[in-house]
């Protein structure tokens, strides 16, 4: 079972961390075969309401096939 921790930088200093599960890595690869990245990609797979905007949003943990992993995706 995959589990990932989701990290979101904030531009003022904060850090949000949340855990996702399996749908969280599913929808994200599909967004990317949609060709969506950086603040699109953030916008659809977590959300486009920000008071401080994220600078990066780093996942870590286990994906589908059971390897760790860890990915960066930057809010540009």
């Amino acid at each position: 079972m995959s589990t990932v921790m989701v990290r979101v930088h904030l531009v003022n200093g904060d850090l949000q961390e949340f855990r996702e599960g399996g749908d969280f890595l599913r929808r994200l690869a599909r967004l990317e075969r949609e060709g969506l990245q950086g603040r699109a990609l953030i916008h659809e797979l977590i959300t486009d309401d920000w008071g401080a905007p994220p600078v990066r949003v780093v996942l870590s943990g286990t994906d589908l096939a059971g390897a760790a992993f860890t990915r960066s995706i930057p809010y540009t």
